[in-house]
Formats: C-alpha cells, sequence, structure tokens
C-alpha cells in the first residue's frame, strides 16, 4: 500500500512539475512569437497564449497517464 502511496505523489509532484515546464515552454515561445509577427511585446496577450498552451500540454499529459495507468 504504501508503494502505491509513494507511487501516487510522485506522480503529482511530476504532473506539477510537467505543467511548469509546459507553461514556461508556451510562455517563451509566445513572447518569441508576439516579437517576431508583431514587432512588439505584448505582455498579457502572451500570458494568455502562454496560459492556453500549457493548460493543452497538460492535458495532453494527463491523457497520457490515465492510458498508462489503464496498461498497467
Amino acid at each position: 500500500m504504501y508503494i502505491y502511496l509513494t507511487r501516487f505523489l510522485f506522480e503529482i509532484a511530476n504532473t506539477y512539475f510537467y505543467l511548469a515546464l509546459c507553461f514556461l515552454g508556451s510562455l517563451l515561445l509566445s513572447s518569441l512569437i508576439n516579437v517576431m509577427i508583431f514587432r512588439s511585446f505584448f505582455f498579457f496577450q502572451t500570458i494568455e497564449i502562454a496560459i492556453v498552451s500549457a493548460l493543452f500540454g497538460f492535458l495532453l499529459y494527463f491523457f497520457d497517464l490515465i492510458r498508462g495507468l489503464i496498461r498497467k
């Protein structure tokens, strides 16, 4: 039982770490796109794009996690 609890807590920590990586990567990518296309940096638009991209990446990771748990 402790092994399953430890594994579950590790998966939660891994999920939040992956969400943070998705957010930072999408923040960098969206700011780069804003600078390249619009020739300026719109802070709030960049944050909105980064949040949506991070949530999309998190959903992909979450579904992959569920698929992996179903296979086991």
